[in-house]
């Protein structure tokens, strides 16, 4: 297996274990960023 198929590979299985884990923290993310300016005065 050359360099670039294993490289691709190993990018490849990062973005599938990284999606749901993004998935998950984006909400949250932007709940935390939005919380404070959606606070009344």
């Amino acid at each position: 297996m050359s360099f670039r198929s294993s490289f691709a590979a190993a990018v490849l299985g990062a973005s599938v274990f990284l999606s749901p884990l993004a998935a998950s923290a984006a909400p949250a993310g932007w709940v935390a960023a939005w919380a404070p300016a959606l606070q009344p005065i």
